[in-house]
């Protein structure tokens, strides 16, 4: 999948603190996807969590809790309970930031929680949530059709292209630019 059209599509769009938050939502999904080589799965996992004190199992959610922005503009993500984490000892992924910040992950991420963050359910404080009330989590099939409406939104909509090619055009990206490719395969 080409990564052009998203790019082209983020560049015509307003700043981030003026985008819709579905609009903002799309775009900080789609750019961490492209730069991470997410599925819909690793932002809203499947896994789930024993709570011990109540006795049930939970559904394991990607959190706020899990996002460090740092200083310099990049930030750092913690990734437990997804497919590429199989000893569940969880790992942590540098997310570089972009110069053009139309174009930058890390301040799409960074706007989109602060702008959100009155509605997130505390304390499981989900990344990515719906836009209505109550505002829960999102599951790993909303996020495939968020993937999809930026292809669509992108011009692509009629090239076969799918939420599962994310993870392959982010990969390709990475290691054509330079990425080592043990980066590659541990992230991706």
């Amino acid at each position: 999948m080409p990564i052009a059209p998203f790019r082209n599509l983020f560049l015509s769009w307003e700043p981030n603190d003026r985008l819709p938050v579905k609009e903002l939502r799309l775009k900080a999904i789609t750019l961490l996807a492209l730069t991470l080589m997410l599925r819909p799965s690793d932002i809203a996992p499947k896994s789930k969590n024993y709570n011990s004190q109540i006795g049930q199992l939970e559904p394991h959610l990607f959190t706020t809790h899990q996002i460090t922005c740092r200083d310099d503009g990049s930030a750092g993500i913690t990734f437990h309970g997804i497919k590429n984490d199989t000893s569940r000892s969880s790992f942590d992924v540098h997310l570089p930031g972009d110069a053009n910040v139309l174009l930058d992950p890390v301040s799409a991420l960074r706007t989109y929680i602060t702008r959100t963050d009155t509605q997130r359910p505390y304390p499981e404080a989900p990344g990515f949530i719906a836009l209505q009330p109550p505002f829960r989590a999102l599951k790993a099939g909303t996020v495939a059709n968020i993937m999809e409406d930026a292809i669509r939104l992108a011009g692509l909509g009629n090239h076969g292209y799918s939420a599962k090619d994310f993870r392959p055009t982010g990969a390709t990206a990475a290691i054509d630019s330079g990425t080592n490719t043990d980066i590659v395969m541990k992230t991706g």
